[in-house]
């Protein structure tokens, strides 16, 4: 069963009243013009696919309360001309969400989700070679181990049936991360805010329930 609904687009091999099992996709932006990496290559766009396990067990009836997110996903990064494996990640996601906080079709959620990476990933992002060390940036071996921990905290509210808003802010922290140390790691914590409209204006004459 292919979903696309406020979780996302997940493809469900298994949905039980307190377990489900996903097929989930992850996707991040490039990077380009960066000052510690220059004369260094740039960072693709990056896309992620994997299974991913539920518990929600913890949830009411009517879908609020608690859920455990166990995640697994092979990471690849491509310029749209080619695509390269960067290795994989493992997370594991606690998520909190509310129905009906501001009244019928509002939700709010909240989560928390650590993150750990293959060395593979961790060297594209951290690792410094011997040819591309400078005397403001030295050489470096990135290894496996934690990336970080995303908290994350979001509001949506349906105002009509093809339309609803959203605000969202997410907070990064990598103290504790394995790579730290890298001279590539500008800062060990990034806040960013979202907000946007969500237009629908095609719908299936017959509705899931």
């Amino acid at each position: 069963v292919l979903s696309v609904d406020e979780r996302g687009i997940r493809s469900r091999f298994i949905d039980t009243s307190n377990w489900e099992f996903d097929l989930t996709a992850t996707a991040a932006f490039n990077t380009r013009s960066n000052e510690r990496r220059a004369g260094m290559p740039e960072l693709d766009y990056l896309f992620g696919i994997g299974p991913q396990l539920v518990y929600k067990g913890w949830q009411g009836a009517g879908g609020s309360g608690a859920s455990a997110h166990f995640k697994l996903r092979a990471i690849q990064s491509t310029d749209f001309r080619r695509i390269d494996s960067r290795g994989g990640t493992f997370s594991t996601e606690l998520r909190w969400r509310e129905f009906g906080v501001l009244g019928t079709g509002s939700v709010l959620t909240a989560s928390i989700e650590p993150t750990w990476a293959s060395r593979p990933l961790q060297r594209y992002f951290y690792g410094v070679s011997a040819g591309e060390a400078t005397a403001a940036r030295p050489a470096y071996e990135a290894r496996a181990g934690y990336l970080g921990t995303e908290l994350g905290l979001s509001l949506r509210r349906r105002i009509a049936p093809d339309l609803s808003w959203f605000v969202a802010a997410d907070l990064n922290l990598m103290h504790g991360a394995a790579n730290r140390a890298s001279p590539l790691l500008a800062s060990k914590t990034n806040l960013s805010f979202g907000a946007g409209l969500v237009w629908t204006p095609w719908r299936s004459s017959e509705m899931a329930r």
